[in-house]
């Protein structure tokens, strides 16, 4: 397949947006949310044609998924304006969500996880204050699933086998996590000890356990 050269498909976008910026202040259209939503759906497009027509690039899903998302967000938020909070979510996945193709493209590139789970993470937290009834809750959902995204990168298999490191950060990431999130919840108590007496109990019986 004949390689895109992506300046000029760059150089149309930046010909078609700036178009759109310059009707739009001289009064001559009114561009509405949803066109711009289209508009980044489109850019979007554009960089994921790059990476699907060069395969060995893959640098073009971070600006695709993200223009994406972004482009999602918007024409939710006009169209659905109750759901408007909802637009950092979806560029914020979008952008966890280019990660996560590169690793699933190239499964050698595990650092992607990270930066995957962190922006899947902070996704979350950018709607995690209507659930809960106190503002501890929302770093506990962090916290949580940054310490979930250390548990995934210890599970995956590597060159060099499992890597046993990112259970540190997991588990005292998910711990802190667990306890915020269930003090930000009405009547959490029952859980928060709940969870506390099982992790002992795990802990014990695995130091117990005949090596």
């Amino acid at each position: 397949m004949r390689k895109v050269d992506f300046r000029l498909l760059f150089g149309i976008l930046l010909i078609l947006g700036g178009a759109l910026f310059l009707l739009e202040a001289l009064g001559l259209v009114a561009i509405g949310g949803w066109l711009w939503g289209l508009a980044f759906l489109l850019a979007g497009a554009v960089f994921l044609y790059v990476y699907f027509a060069q395969r060995e690039q893959w640098w073009p899903l971070i600006p695709g998924c993200t223009l994406a998302g972004i482009g999602v967000g918007i024409l939710l938020g006009s169209l659905f304006p109750v759901l408007d909070f909802l637009t950092g979510a979806f560029v914020l996945g979008g952008i966890g969500l280019s990660f996560l193709l590169i690793y699933l493209t190239r499964r050698d590139y595990w650092w992607a996880i990270i930066p995957a789970g962190t922006m899947f993470t902070l996704a979350l937290v950018t709607v995690a204050d209507r659930v809960f009834i106190d503002d501890v809750g929302v770093p506990g959902v962090l916290f949580f699933g940054l310490g979930l995204t250390f548990a995934v990168l210890a599970l995956l298999p590597t060159a060099q086998g499992r890597m046993k490191w990112p259970w540190i950060p997991a588990a005292v990431l998910g711990l802190m996590g667990i306890l915020m999130i269930g003090a930000g919840i009405d009547k959490a108590g029952i859980a928060i000890a709940l969870v506390m007496v099982g992790a002992g109990l795990y802990l014990i019986l695995r130091t117990a356990r005949p090596r």
